[in-house]
């Protein structure tokens, strides 16, 4: 199983389990993927201010670029049958859409970002060459005015790939798990009822791959 997840991420990107797996079980599975960064409860709270926990619409992005595979479990299902899918999009063939001029701009264009459950900030590239190919961090809410018009441009150009790339949309009932390969699937969510009982488990995992992980 775990063999046929990792061929899985590394060919589609994303891999969704459908049988009705236990906490338990989805815990072995979220360890078997490598070393665990940290679990949180996601569902409505009006007393936390981040967007996670809201009912409004979340942007299509990644989440820290520290995390290489995100995995969620369905504790509850959103009870009205139209809401609670998460979309992805698949960014394998950003080099071959956008322009050497821009995947450039890009890979020197930082996002400042703020470590969870602290007060410092780092910056991060949207563009990371790794090993052959590029890792995509982006998140609508991090972009700031002040852009060059060439930073501009390049941005404007990554939001059009984004938007001409087909979307997957996954309602998950409970038990099941997917999981995603956060460098390359940018994920996000329309909007949800203020009553909905819609409640994940997201896991962030660290691939036993990646130097820090060592």
């Amino acid at each position: 199983m775990n063999q046929e997840i990792l061929d899985t991420l590394a060919r589609e990107g994303y891999f969704h389990l459908t049988g009705n797996y236990s906490q338990s079980g989805y815990n072995e599975v979220c360890k078997a993927l490598g070393y665990l960064i940290s679990r949180l409860e996601v569902r409505l709270d009006k007393s936390k201010r981040q967007l996670v926990f809201k009912a409004e619409p979340i942007g299509l992005h990644n989440d820290s670029p520290d995390v290489d595979v995100i995995a969620w479990y369905c504790v509850t299902a959103d009870q009205d049958q139209g809401q609670g899918a998460t979309d992805f999009i698949d960014t394998i063939d950003l080099e071959l859409r956008l322009s050497k001029e821009d995947q450039v701009v890009l890979c020197g264009l930082k996002l400042h970002r703020r470590i969870r459950d602290t007060e410092t900030f780092v910056s991060s590239a949207v563009l990371e060459r790794v090993g052959g190919h590029y890792k995509v961090f982006f998140a609508p809410w991090l972009l700031r005015p002040g852009y060059s018009a060439e930073e501009q441009s390049a941005l404007d150009n990554l939001r059009n790939y984004f938007d001409s790339q087909p979307k997957k949309s996954i309602r998950m009932n409970p038990g099941e798990i997917v999981i995603v390969d956060n460098h390359r699937i940018l994920h996000g969510r329309s909007s949800i009822s203020e009553e909905s009982q819609r409640h994940l488990t997201r896991t962030w995992i660290k691939s036993p791959c990646s130097k820090e992980a060592r």
